[in-house]
């Protein structure tokens, strides 16, 4: 559910599908992911002929960093935002990363030459939010997120699934049915 849903992938790189994964955590107030999204793209590109291993040690170290993790979030709110072109949007997000970090992106957001079935001179001047998906959304813009993601928010209705049991954090049936018959009461 939260995967990447698009079906194309026109950059050479894994950086922009990285990055709008990152503005849809954003955009979805799922911000420790979207900052710890922001924070791999940038430390990899600061940091570009590090090994794995010690990219999580430093990953993990800088995650405590309150300054660096202050400019992270403050640049998920200059993330270009995803009704603009393929195009337009790669070319703001280099120069928002290169403001923001001072960091050269272009040739991460590099476009393929040509992906089968699509004109890419065409496609880049397509809309980025036809082929790219919110992950934590449907089609019809609904979150589907856990309780804990969800804490704080106003919605219109909310379907929760539950058992029968009373294991774990589990809501048994006779609470919901109390609870239900509470609400009728307190409405006569």
């Amino acid at each position: 559910m939260l995967g990447n849903t698009s079906s194309i992938d026109p950059w050479k790189q894994h950086y922009p599908i990285a990055l709008l994964r990152a503005k849809h955590h954003f955009e979805t107030n799922a911000i420790k992911e979207a900052v710890n999204e922001l924070r791999k793209i940038v430390l990899e590109f600061i940091h570009p002929a590090i090994e794995y291993h010690k990219m999580q040690t430093l990953e993990k170290e800088i995650a405590d960093d309150y300054s660096f993790n202050g400019k992270l979030y403050s640049s998920l709110f200059k993330i270009p935002s995803t009704s603009l072109s393929i195009q337009d949007w790669t070319n703001q997000c280099v120069q928002t990363l290169n403001n923001h970090f001072g960091i050269e992106t272009t040739p991460a957001f590099e476009f393929k030459q040509k992906i089968n079935g699509y004109k890419m001179a065409d496609l880049k001047q397509q809309c980025v939010d036809l082929y790219f998906n919110k992950p934590a959304s449907t089609r019809h813009n609904i979150p589907i997120t856990t309780i804990h993601q969800i804490k704080g928010a106003t919605l219109d209705a909310i379907l929760y699934f539950f058992d029968e049991s009373s294991i774990g954090e589990s809501v048994p049936s006779t609470t919901l049915n109390n609870l239900h018959l509470s609400l009728l009461k307190s409405n006569e």
